[in-house]
């Protein structure tokens, strides 16, 4: 993979997009930073390019350059077009692996994670790949409520009485949002 941002000649003669290394891993975060809590499940891409673009300063190439290689290459990212026709953009598992923060979503998540199964069994052409993202989010979100039940600082499986860490997580991600946008926190305004 180029690491400079720019396209090469793949081995069929084809043009491969890239980004460099940082420049993805800024892209999977600013999208993590701008979906769960009271952000929808998926960011709108509109969104996601302003602060991407317009608050990191790369160029809307770049950012088409990073989905395909999200999409295509390292199956990263899933796109989806909800019921109003906003493109949206989320997460696979795997992008996970990639970038620093915790998961996105909780138990409070589930039910605008459902939203999107319901949304496409509605339609005519059903989206299997926005049905599945969606069945693993919830399996994950499971996955990790199960872990974290009866687990706590002193191992009596009892409530604590401060308050949940993660929701002070200034990573931005969920409620962690801040009021300054610069190059080192992706986050910003979420749908």
């Amino acid at each position: 993979m180029n690491t400079n941002g720019t396209e090469s000649t793949g081995k069929n003669g084809e043009d491969e997009k890239s980004v460099g290394d940082k420049t993805y891993r800024k892209f999977l975060e600013t999208i993590r930073a701008n979906v769960g809590g009271v952000q929808p499940p998926m960011a709108a891409k509109s969104s996601i390019s302003i602060i991407f673009c317009g608050y990191n300063g790369h160029t809307p190439k770049t950012m088409r350059n990073a989905i395909i290689v999200g999409r295509d290459q390292r199956d990263d990212i899933i796109e989806w077009v909800d019921e109003t026709g906003e493109a949206r953009i989320g997460l696979q598992l795997s992008a996970y692996d990639e970038i620093a923060g915790r998961f996105p979503f909780d138990k409070d998540d589930v039910d605008a994670i459902q939203e999107i199964i319901q949304t496409e069994t509605s339609r005519e052409h059903l989206d299997q790949d926005a049905v599945g993202w969606a069945n693993t989010q919830i399996m994950e979100i499971e996955s990790r409520c199960d872990e974290d039940e009866g687990e706590d600082e002193d191992g009596d499986g009892a409530e604590s009485d401060g308050e949940d860490e993660s929701k002070n997580d200034d990573s931005g991600a969920k409620d962690g949002q801040t009021d300054s946008i610069s190059e080192d926190s992706p986050q910003g305004e979420g749908e």
